[in-house]
């Protein structure tokens, strides 16, 4: 079922006068449709299966018809249902042949986006931005090719590959963090003293060496006490060892005995 009001532009079209029935094949309802910017009918022929490349005795197709009048939202619908964006007519005309030579630039930036073929030449060697009709529309042309190329070549970029940190990075930053921690303990140490860096190693080595020194000096104190106590101690590891002496004296008991004869007499 064809609009009324697309059907009297047709008949109007044609040198019909208003009134008249005309019977119309799914092809002609799409070529009138598209030509007279009946997006809803547009719509439903495409729903319904319309051939959108089906073309006239002149090999123009409904998307040649949208073009010409400037219908963005029909050539979209177009497009959407399989019509080719660079289908030529019997002269050569593609669809941005007809959107440029109109002056329509949202429709020309659409066919650009959608791969237009800008080199595309009619029968009289002419490219569709010869066919622009001031130098600034020219511009406009060129600046939507050049932003489609910007498109392509930012999809054509390889990803770059996400690195996996390794396991034991956690642990081992931790453990320079705890040696530079240490150091800077020490060095702060140094600095609160007022010493530069080696004055504080020498520092340190000789606080070591005291420690030593005074660990061997009470080893040595607890040995002479444990030689009093029968006790024997280590003085390369600093233990102390409790038990009995490893050589035993003698114990004289005759005095015992003397005693004894003295108190029976």
């Amino acid at each position: 079922m064809v609009v009324l009001g697309v059907e009297r532009d047709m008949m109007i079209a044609s040198g019909n006068k208003y009134g008249k029935i005309v019977f119309l094949t799914q092809k002609e309802r799409l070529h009138l449709a598209a030509w007279a910017g009946q997006r809803e009918v547009v719509k439903l022929l495409c729903q319904k299966e319309a051939d959108v490349g089906a073309s006239a005795a002149d090999d123009m197709a409904a998307i040649h018809f949208a073009s010409q009048k400037g219908h963005m939202e029909i050539v979209r619908l177009l497009l959407a249902a399989g019509a080719h964006v660079n289908s030529c007519t019997r002269k050569g005309m593609t669809p941005l042949h007809y959107a440029v030579q109109g002056g329509f630039e949202d429709l020309t930036k659409l066919l650009i986006k959608r791969g237009a073929n800008l080199q595309s030449q009619t029968k009289a060697r002419k490219t569709p931005i010869e066919l622009a009709r001031t130098e600034a529309f020219q511009a406009v042309v060129r600046a939507a090719e050049l932003e489609r190329q910007a498109l392509r070549n930012a999809k054509s970029k390889p990803a770059k590959p996400i690195l996996q940190p390794e396991k034991n990075h956690g642990t081992e930053e931790k453990k320079v963090q705890e040696t530079s921690s240490a150091g800077s303990d020490a060095q702060d140490l140094g600095d609160a003293q007022g010493l530069g860096p080696d004055e504080n190693n020498v520092q340190i080595s000789e606080s070591t060496a005291g420690r030593k020194r005074a660990s061997l000096e009470e080893v040595e104190a607890v040995s002479a006490v444990g030689t009093d106590l029968g006790l024997s101690a280590n003085e390369e590891t600093g233990t102390v060892l409790i038990g009995p002496r490893s050589k035993k004296g003698k114990i004289s008991l005759s005095h015992l005995f003397a005693d004894e004869v003295e108190g029976e007499s």
